[in-house]
C-alpha cells in the first residue's frame, strides 16, 4: 500500500498560469494551466508503502531533488520532485537575475505528467521500463532531516532498477539489474557478451518518438540475461529520469 488517503492539490502555486498575454506570446503558453490544476494525489505512507520505505541518502541531478529509498524486502526506490529547478545549470554571473526567472518560466514547457503515460506506450513497443507513481510527500519527521526540502512536495516514486528484479515483469524478471558501466566492463572481458541491439534500437526509437533528447549514459539500467553464447543485456528506461522535455 502507498496511500492512506488522498489530497487535493495543484502541483505548483501559479507562477506559470499567472502570466498574462503579453508574456505568454513572448515565451509560450506550454503547459502552465497544466501545472496549476488540482489533482487527486495519494499520500505516501513511509510505514506502509512498499512494506515501509526508509530513506537512505539525498539524489543528486541538475533540475529535480530526490531521495534514495530502501524498502524492506532491499529493493531501492527513488522519490523524485515533480517540480524542477533549473537555476543551477545557470551560469554565476546569471543566478538570481532576470535569465533564472525566464528559465524557470520555461519548465512549463515540459509536461508535468509526461513520465505516466510512457509505460503503456513502452509496454506496447515491447521495451523494459519502470512505473512511475505519483504521490504527495506528507510533511512528516519521518523525512528527518530533508524535512524542509521535500515536506509537502508532490513527487513521482519508481523502481531503482539494481542487483535483482527476477519479481517484476516491467525488468524481464532479470535476477540483476546493472548499470551501463557494468555492461562496458562485461562487453571488454568477454567478446561473447553482447547488448541485444535490436531491443536497443528499439528502446532508442521509442526515445525519438516521444521527443526525449535529454539522454545519458547514467539514465539507462541494463537487465542481464545468459545463453549459451554468454551474457547479453537489454535496456530499462527510467521515466523519471529522463522526461524533462518529452513532448
Amino acid at each position: 500500500m502507498i496511500l492512506r488517503n488522498l489530497i487535493l492539490i495543484a502541483l505548483v502555486a501559479f507562477i506559470y498560469s499567472a502570466a498574462g498575454k503579453f508574456k505568454r506570446f513572448l515565451l509560450g503558453d506550454h503547459y502552465r494551466d497544466t501545472w496549476t490544476t488540482p489533482v487527486k494525489v495519494p499520500i505516501l505512507n513511509f510505514d506502509e508503502a512498499k512494506g515501509g520505505l526508509e530513506i537512505l541518502e539525498r539524489g543528486g541531478g541538475q533540475q529535480t531533488y530526490s531521495l534514495k529509498l530502501k524498502a524492506n524486502n532491499g529493493k531501492l526506490y527513488s522519490l523524485r520532485s515533480i517540480q524542477k529547478d533549473p537555476s543551477p545549470t545557470l551560469p554565476k554571473p546569471l543566478k538570481y537575475s532576470f535569465a533564472d526567472d525566464v528559465v524557470q518560466d520555461q519548465i512549463s514547457s515540459s509536461h508535468p505528467f509526461g513520465a505516466f503515460i510512457l509505460p503503456l506506450l513502452g509496454d506496447a513497443a515491447g521495451i523494459y521500463h519502470t512505473n512511475p507513481r505519483m504521490v504527495y510527500i506528507p510533511d512528516t519527521e519521518k523525512l528527518g532531516q530533508y524535512r524542509d526540502e521535500f515536506g509537502g512536495v508532490l513527487a513521482m516514486i519508481e523502481q531503482d532498477a539494481d542487483e535483482d528484479w527476477s519479481d517484476y515483469k516491467g525488468f524481464g524478471f532479470t535476477e540483476n539489474a546493472v548499470s551501463t558501466e557494468s555492461v562496458l566492463e562485461d562487453l571488454l572481458d568477454n567478446n561473447e557478451n553482447r547488448v541485444d541491439e535490436e531491443n536497443l534500437l528499439r528502446a532508442r526509437l521509442f526515445d525519438i518518438w516521444i521527443g526525449d533528447w535529454d539522454r545519458h549514459e547514467g539514465q539507462f539500467r541494463w537487465a542481464e540475461f545468459e545463453d549459451n553464447q554468454g551474457k547479453y543485456f537489454r535496456p530499462n528506461l527510467n521515466y523519471s529520469r529522463i522526461t524533462h522535455w518529452c513532448s
